[in-house]
């Protein structure tokens, strides 16, 4: 059993509120437009006013253009011109991404198709007696994920998404609504710390945690990694509850094909009995994978490579 004094203690240390910055507040703004269009049915035209939002955040987000355009530029090696046509298209997608999580959440039936690569590492994953670790990163839509993996999970247990608290309140309206109920169980992440005991929970009654790896906040501990040929500090939190639950864990990763079409990507389960360092490096190396063949689709407006200074 997990020290409650521990787990509270490591909450503490989380005071920053990551929608303080700029960053994420575009996202909340994102998530409004998601729910005023998705909820009401008018998905569409949802699709159409990002045109203009998109474009704004690349004039106004200043800070944020300036870190995508060196991810595209120096990281990924386009051109400049292309790397700052590939700023708006980031935006554009993450507004489409956005939208669709939304009415997904909402339960509307809006005709979405999947595709899984390595679906055999998917059907290994959901059929297994055990709880386990899905764990993907700001890139795709891996919400989806939950909502595809539920129903094909062994018995009656389903997906959880760990969720900012803020994000959770924004939508909760919807989440509340009766044609989302059964579909899709979020777990808020609490500033006292409380959203612990509902992991503890979910994972001894063997059902699956969904989480992001790859957004280290201030104030968390995180493991260092080699990344994209540079060492980068991913949250240490996702990976040491595999550890620490001695859970089985699959790295998972949506990729937005086209309209209402969707590829998911599995990575072979494994089991969490080598160092926490290995675990994020194998993340570290799935995710340079996944974001080398669909660099528009990693939502990061930050520095993902600056240290600490010593």
């Amino acid at each position: 059993m997990i020290s409650t004094n521990t787990l509270l203690e490591k909450s503490q240390k989380n005071k920053h509120n990551p929608c303080q910055n700029g960053k994420v507040k575009a996202g909340e703004r994102l998530w409004a437009i998601g729910f005023l269009f998705g909820c009401s049915n008018m998905w569409d035209l949802g699709l159409l006013i990002l045109l203009f939002v998109a474009f704004y955040f690349v004039l106004f987000d200043f800070q944020a253009s300036r870190r995508k355009f060196h991810f595209f530029h120096k990281k990924i090696g386009f051109g400049k011109l292309k790397s700052l046509l590939k700023i708006y298209h980031n935006y554009f997608i993450f507004g489409q991404v956005l939208l669709d999580k939304v009415v997904v959440m909402a339960g509307i039936d809006t005709g979405f198709t999947y595709d899984v690569e390595n679906r055999g590492n998917q059907k290994t994953f959901s059929e297994m007696d055990r709880g386990g670790m899905l764990i993907s990163a700001h890139a795709g839509n891996w919400e989806l994920a939950g909502h595809f993996l539920n129903g094909r999970f062994k018995g009656d247990k389903k997906a959880n998404i760990l969720m900012l608290d803020a994000e959770h309140s924004s939508i909760k309206d919807l989440l509340d609504n009766e044609t989302s109920k059964d579909k899709i169980n979020i777990i808020p992440l609490k500033e006292d710390g409380s959203h612990i005991f509902q992991i503890h929970k979910v994972l001894t009654n063997k059902e699956i945690i969904c989480t992001h790896g790859d957004r280290h906040m201030e104030g968390i501990k995180t493991v260092k990694a080699n990344f994209m040929g540079e060492p980068a500090l991913f949250p240490a939190g996702p990976f040491f509850l595999a550890k620490r639950f001695k859970v089985p864990y699959v790295y998972f990763f949506a990729a937005r094909k086209k309209y209402k079409k969707y590829k998911f990507y599995y990575s072979p389960v494994r089991e969490s009995d080598t160092s926490l360092e290995e675990i994020v490096q194998h993340f570290a190396n799935d995710l340079e994978q996944f974001v080398r063949e669909y660099p528009e689709q990693w939502f990061n407006f930050h520095d993902f490579w600056k240290m600490p200074a010593s």
